[in-house]
């Protein structure tokens, strides 16, 4: 929960632009109304707030983070550094993470966070199963995640984000059912601030899944599209990703050295090593 006097801090801001109650106020709101507001008197509706932060010039995200004292909240925090966990492998960062939401949700009941937390175990769970080849406790996890989000008549940004990071805990049947939705909810927010490395990102774990069960048709479908981002974007990591894959659908070395090119050039060596063991493992089966 947000603790800060907002017409305290609106008051501040108008008054340090040098812009009168009579500015902001026009004929959309009284003067009486607007001192009440900086008084703290009353809460504004969106609508209002809306407005009164348009008469400063001024974004919703931007005074939040001036309420906060020129910090992000815990919870924005908290959701970014789970979003740019792209190696889910990493205990470390994943513990400490972990931590931070436990700490969190002491105080906050938040059901985001929750999920965000379960995933986050699920992680650290199935790191453990998979040495011991049991994957019980990350799959029930996963499940109570899945089971909110599937009964969603339509999915918004956070559980499309959510969806990513469980795709690899689900059966090739559910990929298959949701692939559609998931990529139909993925176009709705096309001109959504930071949509197309959500996006590329899912294509990415989606053809990783695909090649992994030789459904290699499917996983073309998004390789091209997931070409055509890595292109837009100047992903280059991507885009040799794309390259190797498609040669080991195609069975085309070309290919596959145009995308290590790539990777060579960038220093992707960790992908360089995942998509080697793939490359091996479609030249052992085609023998």
């Amino acid at each position: 929960m947000v603790k800060w006097n907002f017409g305290k801090v609106y008051k501040e801001v108008r008054e340090s632009k040098g812009i009168s109650q009579k500015k902001i106020c026009h004929e959309a709101l009284s003067r009486t109304t607007l001192s009440k507001l900086e008084n703290c008197k009353i809460m504004p509706s969106y609508q209002t707030m809306e407005y009164l932060l348009q008469q400063i010039n001024m974004s919703f995200s931007e005074f939040e983070y001036i309420c906060n004292v020129y910090q992000p909240q815990e919870r924005e925090c908290i959701i970014e550094e789970f979003n740019s966990l792209i190696n889910n492998t990493d205990r470390v960062n994943i513990k400490d993470l972990l931590k931070r939401c436990e700490k969190f949700l002491k105080i906050t009941d938040d059901y985001y966070i929750k999920d965000i937390q379960m995933l986050l175990k699920a992680q650290l769970a199935f790191q453990l199963e998979s040495i011991n080849s049991n994957v019980c406790k990350s799959k029930l996890l996963i499940s109570q995640i899945w089971s909110r989000i599937e009964k969603m008549d339509v999915w918004y940004y956070n559980e499309i984000r959510l969806l990513n990071g469980i795709l690899f805990y689900f059966p090739l049947e559910t990929i298959e059912a949701i692939s559609d939705k998931l990529l139909y909810s993925l176009k709705k927010y096309s001109t959504y601030a930071k949509i197309k490395d959500l996006e590329i990102s899912i294509l990415t774990n989606l053809s990783t899944i695909y090649l992994k069960n030789c459904k290699m048709a499917e996983c073309e479908i998004v390789l091209l599209r997931m070409k055509q981002l890595a292109l837009d974007l100047k992903r280059y990591d991507f885009l040799g990703v794309y390259f190797v894959r498609m040669g080991i659908c195609e069975t085309n070395s070309v290919l596959i050295e145009r995308g290590m090119k790539i990777l060579t050039l960038t220093d992707e060596n960790e992908l360089i090593e995942e998509l080697n063991k793939e490359i091996e493992f479609f030249k052992m089966t085609k023998q």
